[in-house]
């Protein structure tokens, strides 16, 4: 029950008690996004009806495929019984009603394209495990304490229910200096403060210094870690305070677009000097841009957004749940969200993954589904093969 009040509070979309502000900006941001969905689908639906799956164009990348292997099924199986009935519909309309079946065919048109496209952007290959051993995370979406993952860094899970399907959410805690006060900590995506990991937060000594909400989907508990921890920063995203107006944020980690270098600015000092702890922002161009952490001395890889991971796992149950995912092209594969995959400017997004995969990272903790801890690099560059 407290989780779907923080949900109503906390998700602009909702009309009963919207942080003041937001609403305007973020379906705006959505309709702006819907339309390069519309575009992309079109683009791409007639390349990959014409030319069929895009091919990467670098050497390594495909050498990071085939490093997963070959088993990689299009994704026309479940959009061809949609793209069917729209074809019956418009049949059997026609003799009632010419619109409707006009209306039915440009739906098998657009289904059609929709099902070309998304299968051209995914060369990545159908995995047959979840690629994790870790068996203290397992299910992802059921709830733990804080658990202590390698030396700086400790994870934290809970159950989430987002449009009646279960994601599961994740938190991840990264120590950025030890000294005598006690371990100073990164806080990554909060989840629900639940009394244990308060107890578990104070017995290990780890002061909590900042938090961060790493994009614009990822902010439900800021409000509850600030209220907790009244001394710490709040660091956002690109374009959370817009969203989160009701918060005030300490710093906004950002790459201004003329940087060629990626530097992240808004850094603050104690976090740039660290020994550990380097971060980037994932540019897509959209309102959706994602700060992504890496614990250089555990070679943790730490993202909320830019891939889950959970359609072949036992634990994602519910067959609808894993239609869904089929349908854009993830079930068994490690993936960024396809509506964001269809609508990123390519360019800076591409330099922004290059960026990640110059860093030594051999674990990927992800915020929805089970760690990658096996190949996590291939996995990654696999993931991103339709920019690369």
């Amino acid at each position: 029950m407290e989780q779907n009040k923080n949900l109503k509070k906390a998700l602009p979309l909702n009309k009963e008690s919207p942080p003041k502000g937001s609403v305007p900006f973020f379906e705006t941001a959505v309709l702006v996004q819907f339309a390069r969905i519309l575009k992309v689908i079109c683009q791409h639906g007639i390349a990959g009806i014409l030319f069929g799956k895009r091919s990467p164009s670098l050497a390594s990348t495909k050498e990071a495929i085939a490093s997963l292997g070959n088993d990689n099924p299009p994704t026309w199986r479940y959009w061809t019984p949609f793209i069917g009935l729209s074809l019956v519909g418009a049949t059997f309309l026609w003799p009632h009603s010419k619109v409707l079946s006009a209306l039915c065919s440009l739906a098998a048109l657009f289904l059609t394209l929709g099902a070309a496209a998304i299968h051209r952007l995914h060369p990545t290959p159908r995995l047959s495990s979840g690629l994790s051993n870790t068996r203290s995370f397992t299910p992802y979406d059921k709830r733990t304490g804080l658990i202590s993952y390698e030396k700086n860094i400790w994870v934290a899970q809970m159950p989430f229910v987002f449009h009646k399907l279960r994601w599961g959410a994740r938190m991840v805690i990264a120590a950025y200096k030890r000294d005598k006060e006690g371990i100073h900590c990164f806080v990554y995506s909060p989840i629900q403060l639940t009394d244990k990991i308060r107890k578990e937060i104070v017995r290990l000594n780890l002061k909590i210094d900042y938090i961060c909400g790493p994009n614009c989907l990822h902010h439900l508990f800021l409000g509850e870690w600030k209220a907790a921890f009244p001394n710490c920063k709040m660091i956002a995203a690109p374009h959370l305070k817009e969203r989160r107006s009701d918060l005030t944020f300490d710093d906004t980690f950002n790459i201004e677009k003329d940087d060629s270098d990626g530097k992240v600015a808004n850094i603050p000092e104690p976090l740039r000097s660290s020994s550990n702890l380097r971060f980037n922002v994932v540019k897509t161009g959209l309102f959706y841009e994602e700060i992504v952490l890496f614990a250089r001395e555990d070679k943790v890889l730490v993202v909320a957004d830019l891939i889950e991971n959970l359609g072949y796992l036992p634990e994602t149950k519910s067959r609808w749940f894993r239609f869904v995912l089929g349908l854009f092209g993830i079930e068994r594969r490690p993936s960024l969200p396809t509506n964001f995959k269809l609508t990123v400017n390519r360019r800076r997004y591409r330099a922004s993954i290059e960026r990640i995969i110059a860093w030594d990272f051999e674990c990927i903790i992800v915020a929805h589904g089970r760690f990658i801890e096996e190949n996590a690099k291939n996995v990654f560059i696999a993931a991103n093969a339709f920019v690369l």
